[in-house]
């Protein structure tokens, strides 16, 4: 897929993905079109829970909608790493409004 987005300068590197829906998705961006659907590879959704430490669910090749992308970024996986995944619990991310 080749888009218009803006987003091929993300292709091939690591990325975060927040969707409309509230979920948060981690993985090499692959493609991206004109419509910001994406393909992940190495994906996994991370989850977050109140009083439990955040999860990591493998998914491994993923395909997302670009009607439910609400942000796309780049993330240094090193930076990444170090974070106390552990010691985080949070609420899960509200569904975004429109």
């Amino acid at each position: 897929m080749s888009g218009s987005s803006g987003l091929e300068s993300l292709v091939g590197g690591f990325v975060t993905i927040l969707t409309t829906n509230g979920r948060h998705f981690l993985g090499v961006l692959q493609a991206v079109d004109q419509a910001t659907n994406v393909c992940l590879t190495q994906a996994h959704e991370r989850v977050y829970c109140k009083g439990v430490e955040a999860q990591d669910v493998p998914l491994g090749v993923y395909l997302i909608r670009g009607d439910t992308v609400a942000l796309i970024g780049s993330l240094d996986q090193q930076a990444l790493a170090a974070l106390p995944l552990r010691e985080t619990n949070c609420d899960p991310f509200p569904p975004m409004r429109t």
